[in-house]
C-alpha cells in the first residue's frame, strides 16, 4: 500500500485512509477531524489531523508501518 498526498483538497486524507481500510481503526484510536478548516488555526481542535496538512507526527507514526530490520 502507499499513501498519495494531495493536501489541497480537505477530504483527500480521509478518503485515502478509507480506501486503505484503516480509517475506522484510526478513528477508534481517537483520530480527530477538523470540521471547518476555514476557522483560524487558533480555533482548531488541538490534536486535529484529518482535513489539515500535514498530519501531526504522532499520527504519522501511528499510520506508518513498523519495519523490522
Amino acid at each position: 500500500m502507499f499513501y498519495v498526498a494531495w493536501p489541497s483538497h480537505e477530504n483527500h486524507a480521509k478518503r485515502c485512509l478509507q480506501a486503505l481500510g484503516i480509517s475506522d481503526k484510526l478513528v477508534a484510536k481517537r483520530l480527530t477531524e477538523e470540521k471547518n478548516t476555514y476557522f483560524p488555526i487558533s480555533e482548531w481542535q488541538p490534536d486535529v489531523s484529518l482535513g489539515v496538512y500535514p498530519l501531526p507526527k504522532d499520527w504519522v507514526d501511528k499510520i506508518t508501518p513498523k519495519h523490522q530490520g
